[in-house]
């Protein structure tokens, strides 16, 4: 598995993903925005929860890269109960990680 430095890009890479899609839906969704905006916040949760399966297989190194990323990052790009929510769950997949390499049990 890749290391921190992969993690750091891939949180930064989908941080500026999704906030471009964001703009974008925002500016084109105009007058109908309470449609569009629903439709992109459930899109969001969707993508948010598939990505987070995915975090138990990464390993630590990477899971701390893209915690840093999200740190430096995603306060500036996600709303506030998105930030909380990936940034909460990332550090209980860590500490998760860290217990088990303190145990032994990989």
């Amino acid at each position: 598995m890749p290391g921190a430095e992969h993690g750091f890009t891939r949180a930064i890479t989908n941080l500026i993903i999704g906030f471009v899609v964001s703009t974008i839906v925002t500016e084109i969704s105009g007058e109908t925005g309470g449609v569009m905006s629903a439709l992109l916040l459930l899109a969001s949760i969707i993508l948010m929860i598939e990505l987070l399966s995915k975090m138990n297989h990464w390993s630590l190194s990477y899971l701390m890269g893209y915690i840093l990323g999200l740190l430096l990052f995603g306060p500036h790009l996600l709303s506030s109960w998105e930030f909380a929510f990936s940034f909460t769950v990332g550090i209980i997949y860590m500490m998760m990680k860290g217990s088990r390499k303190i145990s032994g049990k990989f």
